[in-house]
C-alpha cells in the first residue's frame, strides 16, 4: 500500500490483514460458502469451520474463521499486492471473471471469493497426501501456482 511521508515522499508498506471488530455469527457476517439464503451461509460458514478447522488451530470458532477469510478482501482491494500476497482472479470457462483467490505466502492461507468480495472457502493448501486427501496432485500440478493457473485463475 503506498502512503505519503511527512516529506510528501511515497512509501509503500505491506498490509498484514487484521481482524475487524469482532461480530456475531450472522448471516450477513456468515457469509462463507456458496449458499444463497442467509440460513445457508451461517451453515457454510459453520461446515468450511469445521473442515477446514485442522488448519487454523489459532482460530477458537467458525466466528473467528469468517472474520480472518473477511480480513483478506482488503489485500485484493490494492492495485498490486503488497509483499508476500499474490492474487489470482478467477475466470469461468468463457474467460468472464466470477472471483478471485487471495494467498498468503508467510502463513500458507489460501482464500477464494466470489466476484462480490464474499469469501468461500479459506484453506492452507498442501499437495495431496494420505494425511492430506484434499490437497492439490503434484503428478498433475507440481505446484499451487501450476494447479491454480490449471483452474482458470490469473495472476493480478
Amino acid at each position: 500500500m503506498a502512503f505519503a511521508t511527512s516529506t510528501g515522499a511515497t512509501k509503500r508498506r505491506s498490509i498484514t490483514p487484521t481482524p475487524t471488530p469482532p461480530l456475531p455469527l450472522t448471516s450477513a457476517s456468515a457469509a462463507v460458502g456458496p449458499g444463497k439464503t442467509t440460513a445457508s451461509n451461517v451453515r457454510n460458514a459453520l461446515e468450511h469451520r469445521k473442515s477446514h478447522r485442522g488448519e487454523f488451530p489459532e482460530l477458537q470458532n467458525a466466528k473467528q474463521y469468517v472474520e480472518k477469510a473477511h480480513c483478506y478482501r482488503q489485500v485484493a482491494k490494492e492495485p498490486k499486492p503488497p509483499t508476500g500476497y499474490r492474487v489470482w482472479d478467477r475466470l469461468d470457462k468463457s474467460g468472464n471473471p466470477k472471483g478471485y483467490v487471495v494467498y498468503e505466502k508467510k502463513s500458507n492461507t489460501l482464500v477464494s471469493c466470489e466476484s462480490g468480495g464474499v469469501p468461500k472457502t479459506m484453506n492452507r493448501p498442501a499437495p495431496k497426501s494420505a494425511s492430506d486427501p484434499r490437497g492439490f496432485r503434484t503428478g498433475i500440478w507440481p505446484t499451487l501456482e501450476d494447479y491454480l493457473k490449471a483452474q482458470g485463475q490469473h495472476e493480478r
